[in-house]
């Protein structure tokens, strides 16, 4: 039979050469069987290992294979696409479900920053920095709110605002601008001539307590019995041109530094003032600021006492400031 032709090993002929054929064609068939193999494996430059079951393995494989590779899952951190579909039959025993799993041992799971709202999973590290963190979490809906609890439960309450305020006296006091239902202020004042008897008792009451009891400006008061003495206000009086004032207190004292003169303070009809003076060394006082009408000493301005001190009285009545020296000229 003729030498056939081939370019691959697909294309030699099996039961080439028969035993009929010359042997001076051995050589060719030689070649032949050279060149198809070296066609078939063009790449093939050193030697291939594989075992014939390894290489059946690719049988069937219609499409580069790292392609293939390259468009899988890897098994750290995949991420699926589209319908993952667990084969029929596939054992997933000991894996935990995806619907309320129940987890064992220790397992973790990313930490997200301080303040992250979402549904994502909360570690311990998530929990601790969040508890210490300086920043609060939103309270979208709460402004002007604040929590409290029954013990049981707790919930976001609303602060009541206050609509008005009003107050309420006895019948001897006056209430003006009440109640306030924005902003303003209440005023209290006394009204009639008749004073309320203190501690709720009637006629002659005792006054216990301590502190300053304002009745009002000018104040009138009948019929009052004062038991176990009182105390004046005492006021040292200083300078050379003091305004001598009853509203400083009913007794006075001054030890002149110099000649002095005195003016007029604030005065009404009725108050009076006890002065004691020390002429310090020989000094002496004008009384013409004041404009003292004198009821002693022949209607003249007393002569100050060279030791010890000068008593004088001043009192007011009209429009008239009254004076007369007290004791032994």
């Amino acid at each position: 039979m003729a030498l056939e032709t081939g370019t691959f090993i697909s294309d030699l002929v099996s039961t080439n050469p028969t035993s009929t054929d010359p042997k001076a064609e051995g050589d060719d068939h030689i070649r032949l069987l050279k060149s198809t193999i070296k066609a078939t494996f063009p790449n093939v430059s050193g030697a291939v290992t594989p075992t014939h079951t390894e290489l059946n393995y690719v049988d069937g494989v219609t499409s580069a294979i790292q392609t293939q590779l390259d468009s899988k899952a890897p098994l750290a951190s995949p991420t699926f696409t589209g319908t993952v579909t667990i084969p029929s039959g596939a054992s997933i025993a000991g894996f935990a479900p995806l619907n309320s799993p129940a987890l064992t041992g220790t397992p973790t799971a990313p930490t997200a920053a301080p303040g992250t709202a979402t549904t994502q999973i909360a570690t311990t590290e998530f929990v601790v920095s969040q508890a210490f963190s300086s920043a609060l979490p939103g309270q979208t809906g709460n402004a002007g709110k604040y929590l409290s609890t029954d013990g049981t439960a707790a919930s976001w309450q609303t602060v009541n605002a206050v609509s008005s305020v009003g107050v309420s006296v006895p019948g001897f006091l006056t209430v003006s601008n009440s109640p306030i239902t924005s902003s303003g202020t209440i005023a209290i004042t006394y009204s009639g001539t008749a004073l309320p008897v203190l501690n709720g008792g009637t006629g002659v009451t005792t006054s216990t307590g301590s502190g300053a009891n304002v009745l009002s400006t000018n104040a009138v008061v009948s019929g009052l019995t004062l038991n176990d003495g009182y105390t004046e206000e005492i006021f040292a009086v200083t300078g050379t041109t003091p305004a001598l004032s009853p509203t400083n207190g009913s007794i006075q004292t001054w030890t002149l530094s110099g000649a002095s003169t005195p003016t007029a303070g604030t005065w009404a009809n009725g108050q009076a003032i006890t002065l004691l003076i020390d002429d310090g060394t020989a000094n002496t006082i004008t009384w013409t600021s004041l404009a003292v009408t004198w009821k002693t000493n022949g209607g003249s301005a007393p002569t100050l006492l060279a030791s010890g001190l000068t008593v004088i009285q001043l009192w007011k009545v009209g429009d008239v400031i009254y004076g007369a020296r007290v004791g032994d000229a």
